[in-house]
């Protein structure tokens, strides 16, 4: 069966023009979150404002707010180890156990055992309370991620 399409050639007006679809409007911002006092024994999760002016100047480079690989000892394929296991923030690295984080890097693979996380969760800690110049000193006693002994 085959079909055919009948044009009348006499007459015929121009098919209209599609017109390209408008680019849409940028989201709006969600307005920012109010910001809490943290008592001095709060937990990491109750934390202030990310000052990356001060983490560049304690540490020396651009400090991106949470990202994993500022901690020593933990790369790119270890970060996304984390954040897949739900682990996205200083102040939750902050808060897992070392035992839970090696867990994790057991489950992702022989080439992950050899990591020590033993200091891992206190240079969180330490990021997300915003104590560059602490963890600055700290790191630089620290080879690879490993206390230095």
């Amino acid at each position: 069966m085959a079909f055919v399409e009948l044009v009348d050639r006499e007459g015929a007006a121009e098919a209209p023009k599609k017109e390209k679809p408008k680019a849409k409007a940028p989201a709006k911002k969600a307005a920012p979150k109010a910001k809490t006092k943290v008592a001095d024994k709060a937990p990491v999760a109750a934390l202030g404002a990310f000052d990356a002016d001060a983490a560049k100047a304690a540490l020396g480079k651009k400090i991106k707010q949470d990202d994993l690989t500022m901690v020593e000892g933990i790369g790119p394929k270890i970060a996304g180890i984390f954040n897949d296991a739900g682990i996205t923030t200083w102040a939750e690295l902050g808060n897992t156990d070392v035992e839970r984080l090696k867990e994790l890097l057991a489950a992702a693979g022989d080439r992950y055992k050899m990591h020590d996380p033993e200091t891992w969760p206190r240079q969180a800690k330490l990021a997300a309370d915003g104590q560059w110049e602490e963890l600055a000193k700290w790191q630089d006693e620290l080879d690879g991620g490993r206390v230095v002994e």
